[in-house]
């Protein structure tokens, strides 16, 4: 997704403490958004040659205005985020070429999905089935606990 030999414009929501940043190609132009100043500290010596800017700021509320980035990169993030529908969701708001490269991992295999902009509610509304499933089990767990313990 980051192939080609023009520069882009790409936002790395959650950069963390920058482990992806030596595997980006340096040709183009990164923001790097993490929740805490902490990450962006820990991140500093692996952006070595990165035409790179930090930004403190929430990967599900994004401090950017629409169609901002030409390609957002959201590696490991949705598995962190407490709304992961709301992540993909601000991604999606805020890319300006409305197709969207969505590299899923899975354990040690990585899958990869083009879906258009319609398709992303698609994803967001199965992101959110999840989520109430795993609410629903979370809440059935702690009340048999409770009868257990009385």
């Amino acid at each position: 997704a980051l192939d080609g030999p023009a520069a882009l414009d790409v936002l790395v929501s959650g950069a963390g403490t920058g482990l992806d940043f030596p595997f980006l190609p340096r040709r183009h132009n990164y923001v790097a958004l993490d929740l805490t100043a902490a990450m962006q500290a820990r991140s500093g010596r692996r952006k070595q040659g990165l035409n790179l800017d930090w930004v403190l700021g929430d990967s599900m509320a994004l401090p950017f205005a629409g169609d901002s980035f030409d390609r957002v990169v959201l590696h490991l993030i949705l598995a962190v985020v407490p709304q992961p529908e709301r992540c993909l969701a601000e991604a999606a708001r805020v890319l300006n070429f409305k197709r969207l490269n969505l590299a899923l991992q899975a354990d040690s295999s990585t899958f990869r999905v083009f879906v258009d902009h319609h398709a992303v509610s698609i994803v967001i509304d199965e992101l959110q089935c999840r989520a109430e499933l795993h609410r629903a089990v979370a809440v059935q767990r702690v009340e048999r606990l409770a009868e257990e313990t009385g």
